[in-house]
């Protein structure tokens, strides 16, 4: 199908049909058709791309998909494409909202699937969100730290995902996916460190994500250049709390 966007009519039209899925999770979606290509709620996208009916598990999927259609633009006007976003999540919505095995579906807040340009929540935005991390993978190189974000399951905005992703004084490092996996990712145990997220303030652990981190990054930030920094040179500067051993514990 050409891509297309909703215009504000179509995105009104989306919400109502999540409230009523909401209710009755096991309705049959495929007139759902009728709004993608209708004339009252779509038009066309400027670029002339056709996308696949396909269904996504990863997000790694989805982006090499995304990239092999619409890699030659410019990803600057996809940033703000609210009803571009929007009609994507409708069209893949079996990607970004599959049945479970009962046959009914789990379906988020809005903004899971309908973006808020502009806003802090847009990373929320199941699509939007794997995009993004494609676009840096790419950009800085780093697709074998970003496994761990890539890898996961395209209906499922982790809190991990969420925090990296919403902190532009992360995502503008171009060592940001070596720098958060060598630092949160346990190798051998192939997953996360313990500890490392949804901390409380008054709670704070030792090297954590949520909060010291960032803290941490800005304190540097007056005395060095962070952009030209490698991880290997930047890790050291953090201080010990960030050693394997010390992330995640009580200070």
């Amino acid at each position: 199908m050409r891509l297309r966007r909703l215009n504000e009519a179509g995105i009104d039209r989306f919400r109502n049909l999540l409230d009523v899925l909401r209710q009755t999770p096991e309705m049959d979606i495929s007139h759902w058709r009728s709004v993608l290509e209708d004339p009252k709620f779509t038009e066309l996208h400027e670029e002339d791309a056709d996308m696949p009916e396909q269904k996504f598990s990863t997000r790694r999927e989805f982006t090499e998909m995304f990239r092999e259609r619409l890699g030659h633009c410019d990803s600057q006007s996809f940033q703000n494409d609210a009803g571009m976003w929007a009609w994507l999540s409708m069209f893949y919505f079996d990607s970004v909202c599959p049945k479970n095995a009962c046959g009914t579906r789990k379906v988020l807040k809005d903004y899971a699937y309908i973006p808020k340009v502009k806003e802090r929540n847009q990373v929320f935005h199941l699509l939007y969100s794997a995009w993004r991390i494609g676009e840096l993978t790419a950009k800085y190189q780093s697709e074998k730290y970003a496994q761990i974000w890539l890898d996961e399951n395209l209906s499922n905005l982790d809190s991990f995902t969420a925090e990296t992703m919403k902190r532009l004084s992360l995502t503008r490092l171009p060592c940001f996916f070596e720098l958060i996996y060598r630092l949160y990712w346990n190798e051998q145990m192939d997953c996360l460190r313990p500890g490392i997220l949804k901390t409380r303030k008054d709670d704070v652990r030792c090297g954590d994500l949520t909060h010291r981190l960032p803290s941490v990054l800005n304190q540097l930030a007056v005395n060095y250049d962070l952009q030209n920094l490698t991880a290997e040179q930047l890790i050291p500067l953090l201080g010990p709390e960030f050693l394997p051993d010390k992330v995640g514990t009580k200070p």
